[in-house]
């Protein structure tokens, strides 16, 4: 038996044994005997693989180094197999009858099972395969993608992963990203499924150990998004969610509730429902002594008219928490309060002083209090300080050294805050003010590449102020090139940036990054706007499909570009029809892609006469025929 004799009787073998797989019990006889078969097949192929490397693309199989898209069974157990979230299977000479059954029994389950059951790997891990060595695709992307239905499966996977790996950087990419998860898997699951319920407890109290800000942001946006989702849930289930909320103080509960009634909303039934259930346990009391003007808010809410929708019970429990605060207190000075008012007040006197030493002394205050503004992240406050300090940097009685050391702290803190809180918009509109870094290169990196912190305007700080050290970047990124997570999330942001370094640092990433994230940078390459023909022509000529599919796609805004293109897709040489693969594939994207341009060069397809080019003949005409559909 030959090489490609083997490698055919290796998919016929894997493709009966895993039908068997989904026909029958793990020990019926059908299934062990289609495996001690398939277990000759794979000895026979071990004579020309070691290891024997299954690679599963969406629509074929990928072994030694080619695809295989014939037979017809091979093209749908690619899908299936991709289904299941199966990136890669390797397979180590010394495999065992057993082994190989657990991986097929394995593979079987449903995709949704698989899930469930924490994926492939950890379904594995119960019986510790020693020659089988299982890859899977990245889940954390599909979670803003999928339906809800499969995002609330995927969460509970990457929760079971992360949480019994102890994950950090995955549970940190989770918590970053906890909101607009959210919004894909609906309040009921979270309400009445239990595994889902539990999975979210273990990822709060994980955050509560490791993180405590993110604790608290993570539960306040949990409470929200059931609080907000207007869902009319019943008692006994408000109680049942109370265990995810158990690790919450009672500070973590002022902050909820505060943010909630901040938003000038009339009394909430279920805000108040779920307050009052989650708090039981805590010192309650002391939510509201910390904080008196919540108190006091609460209160006005309680004794309004919007009040008689709540129920008396929860309307009851609340009032009770307030009992022990005494009408005393409803006047008082908020100290927190005060001292942003005076910031203020300061703000305007700088603006308007000129006596150089009042000046002076006004300009102290602010440096001593710019902790707390930043604390509050009242950016709008700071924009209107620097403008206020540049307009006195241009005054000539204004020569102080304290203008420019408020000035050096006010860009310190933006740098610092991009990372933390680059959604904020008056925050991101400050950095474009910023001449010069306060930071050294490595803090940014560090940010970068060790915590995983990557945005848009913090990365275009780096290479605003660091283009020097690009080949740093370029090493650092390279040592991650296996966090797949983190490449995507800088080849995003470099194509949201747009600048001259936009082309060059994806390009250099692509020549060291796996398949996948070559993809995703081919994709971000039709996004932004310059272009490298000679880079993609060349891209062209690589093995994986979706590579070359997505260069011919990048290539389409150039028309002679995309000329080249085609040509070097269809004028590949196939004598004896060795390449008619090759050739079939790219004919299925310039029809996938719905490229007209390429008419031209299939129509000498359709005059070929030897038989060993009949499939390419064939498929041009179908080509042709659906191009000239779409034209019409």
């Amino acid at each position: 038996m030959n090489k490609e004799e083997a490698l055919e009787e290796f998919i016929k073998g894997l493709r009966i044994a895993f039908n068997n797989a989904l026909a029958y019990s793990r020990n019926h006889p059908y299934f062990l005997k289609s495996i001690e078969e398939f277990k000759l097949k794979i000895e026979g192929l071990f004579n020309f693989l070691n290891p024997i490397e299954l690679n599963i693309a969406p629509e074929s199989l990928f072994i030694d180094e080619r695809y295989w898209l014939k037979p017809a069974s091979s093209v749908e157990l690619a899908k299936i197999l991709h289904q299941r979230k199966i990136k890669k299977i390797k397979i180590f000479p010394g495999l065992s009858a057993d082994e190989l059954a657990d991986l097929l029994s394995a593979l079987a389950l449903s995709p949704k099972d698989i899930i469930k059951n924490g994926g492939l790997s950890v379904i594995l891990e119960k019986t510790s395969p020693a020659h089988i060595d299982v890859e899977e695709l990245d889940y954390s992307g599909l979670l803003n993608a999928g339906n809800k239905e499969e995002s609330k499966d995927i969460w509970l996977y990457l929760f079971k992963g992360a949480i019994s790996g102890r994950d950090a950087e995955r549970i940190n990419e989770l918590a970053d990203n906890f909101p607009d998860s959210l919004k894909n898997i609906n309040v009921k699951d979270i309400v009445t499924d239990d595994n889902l319920k539990e999975g979210l407890a273990k990822f709060l109290r994980y955050l509560k150990e490791n993180n405590r800000g993110k604790f608290s942001k993570c539960s306040g946006e949990l409470f929200n998004y059931l609080a907000n989702a207007q869902l009319d849930i019943p008692d006994k289930d408000v109680r049942s969610l109370k265990n995810i909320f158990r690790d919450l103080n009672e500070d973590d509960f002022a902050q909820i509730l505060w943010s909630n009634l901040n938003k000038e909303q009339l009394c909430d039934p279920v805000l108040f429902k779920l307050f009052s259930t989650f708090s039981e346990g805590v010192e309650a009391g002391k939510i509201f002594h910390k904080n008196p003007l919540l108190a006091k808010k609460v209160r006005n809410l309680l004794l309004s008219p919007d009040s008689q929708n709540l129920s008396p019970v929860y309307r009851n429990t609340l009032l009770s928490l307030l009992e022990d605060i005494s009408s005393s207190e409803d006047f008082y000075f908020d100290s927190k309060e005060l001292k942003i008012n005076y910031s203020f007040v300061l703000l305007n006197m700088l603006d308007k002083e000129n006596n150089p030493s009042r000046e002076k002394f006004i300009l102290a205050r602010l440096t001593k209090d710019l902790s707390l503004i930043a604390e509050n992240r009242d950016y709008e406050y700071i924009k209107s300080l620097l403008q206020v300090i540049k307009a006195k940097q241009v005054k000539e009685q204004s020569h102080f050294d304290e203008l420019a050391e408020l000035e050096d702290k006010i860009s310190e803190l933006i740098e610092e805050n991009i990372f933390e809180d680059e959604s904020n918009a008056s925050l991101s509109s400050l950095t474009y003010g910023l001449t010069k870094s306060r930071k050294e290169s490595q803090f940014y990196l560090n940010k970068i590449f060790e915590e995983g912190r990557i945005g848009v305007c913090a990365l275009g700080l780096f290479l605003k102020f660091f283009p020097s050290q690009l080949d740093l970047f370029y090493s650092k990124a390279e040592l991650k090139r296996n966090n797949l997570e983190l490449l995507s999330q800088i080849i995003k942001a470099v194509s949201k940036i747009n600048s001259d370094f936009s082309l060059p640092i994806l390009k250099r990433l692509y020549s060291f990054v796996n398949e996948i994230i070559k993809v995703e940078i081919l994709k971000s390459m039709q996004e932004i706007s310059f272009f490298d023909a000679g880079f993609l022509l060349l891209v062209l000529k690589e093995n994986n499909r979706s590579i070359r599919k997505e260069a011919l796609k990048a290539l389409s805004r150039d028309k002679e570009a995309l000329k080249k293109g085609i040509g070097m897709f269809l004028s590949i040489r196939s004598p004896w029809g060795r390449r008619n693969n090759l050739i079939l594939e790219n004919m299925l994207i310039i029809q996938e892609l719905g490229l007209e341009e390429g008419t031209e060069y299939l129509i000498p397809f359709t005059k070929m006469n030897f038989f060993w080019h009949a499939s390419l003949k064939n498929k041009a005409k179908e080509v042709l025929g659906i191009l000239k559909w779409k034209r019409e």
